[in-house]
């Protein structure tokens, strides 16, 4: 993969982990063309079924985007859309 993107697969989930936290996991080119090689492989996948974009924070940890507020907010909607079925 790149020194700065990780790629790992657990069953049917695909972890896509950004790991430039001196630079706050901004994206450049290299990360960019990275992340599209992770998709491809992913997508060339026969068992993922699901991926998670997360990223190194500076003390070693790991924060995914499910953590948002837009993600609370999706949540909440389909909750929502499920409860009329």
């Amino acid at each position: 993969m790149s020194p700065f993107v990780d790629l790992a697969f657990d069953g049917p989930c695909a972890r896509l982990t950004l790991k430039r936290p001196d630079k706050l996991n901004a994206l450049d080119r290299p990360m960019i063309e990275a992340l599209y090689e992770g998709a491809r492989a992913i997508d060339a996948s026969t068992e993922a079924r699901v991926a998670i974009l997360s990223g190194v924070l500076r003390r070693g940890r790991h924060r995914g985007l499910g953590r948002s507020a837009a993600a609370r907010d999706v949540a909440r909607l389909d909750a929502r859309r499920t409860s009329r079925l």
